[in-house]
């Protein structure tokens, strides 16, 4: 019991009740709080109508906390996957970067056994496992893509409100190898030296000895256009005829897509780039 300021006794509510009180408008607000989530009010003209809107909000609380404790974090995932194909189509999400959490999600975490878990029996061992089940054949990289995945996928549910924001204690006890004992090594990006590079080229357009084909080569002029511009693949694939362009007086190549492979549907499609680039025609 709790004593009221008038001397008077009464229930203590208990937390997640919420709390009906007369506003300064002359109406009435009733305020929800519960622990790991954002505070609700919500305003109306009379004290019932308050409590009427502060119950449904507690039902759909209640509702969405038996719906997370109990889904299955796979379950989750491809819920999490899906809305981030929809965020690709909008342009506000990279196609390429969908494509690495496809394969992250189908190479490393799908049949393991965190993923057969629902979120409450789910812990930070469970997603550290993960980690360690592919730390003798994946380099520090590629574990940490696979803590990314988890995170992402995390936070997003915290942000919308479909776990508590305590849940993101998990994260912070997930426990990452040291890079220095793992046997593989994370790749490096190499540049090939200007000799080896005009080697290349020589090769590249060596002519055929067949009168009808020019280069011996078939795609060799395609090898060399890339190590004069620095396009990716995709980017070259994705060129056309409307993508010359005169620049500065000179004729330019003006990259506005690229091409991708999708891993699930394994098909071929255009994406805007996220940049502009122009580069010198040779």
């Amino acid at each position: 019991m709790a004593r009221t300021t008038k001397g008077t006794q009464q229930k203590r509510r208990s937390k997640g009740d919420g709390s009906l009180f007369p506003n300064k408008r002359g109406g009435w607000t009733a305020r929800y709080r519960k622990k790991g989530l954002p505070d609700k009010e919500f305003n109306a003209p009379t004290k019932g109508e308050a409590k009427a809107l502060l119950d449904d909000w507690k039902i759909k609380v209640a509702i969405q906390d038996a719906i997370t404790s109990n889904i299955k974090v796979q379950d989750y995932a491809n819920k999490y996957l899906f809305r981030k194909s929809l965020i690709v189509e909008a342009g506000k999400f990279k196609q390429t970067s969908l494509d690495r959490l496809e394969k992250t999600y189908e190479n490393h975490l799908k049949d393991t056994d965190a993923f057969s878990k629902t979120f409450s029996n789910l812990t930070a061992d469970d997603i550290t496992a993960t980690i360690n089940a592919k730390k003798e054949i994946l380099s520090y990289s590629s574990l940490k893509k696979i803590y990314l995945f988890w995170s992402a996928m995390i936070k997003t549910a915290i942000s919308l409100g479909e776990l508590p924001k305590n849940f993101s204690d998990i994260l912070n006890r997930v426990i990452m190898p040291e890079e220095s004992v793992l046997p593989v090594e994370t790749k490096e990006i190499s540049i090939i030296p200007p000799e080896h590079e005009q080697i290349i080229k020589e090769i590249a357009m060596e002519p055929s000895p067949n009168k009808n084909e020019r280069y011996l080569y078939r795609y060799g002029p395609a090898i060399v256009f890339l190590l004069n511009t620095g396009l990716r693949g995709g980017e070259l694939l994705a060129l056309g005829q409307s993508s010359i362009v005169p620049f500065l007086g000179r004729r330019g190549i003006k990259i506005t897509h690229t091409l991708f492979f999708r891993q699930n549907y394994r098909i071929l499609k255009k994406e805007k780039a996220s940049k502009t680039l122009i580069f010198w025609a040779f």
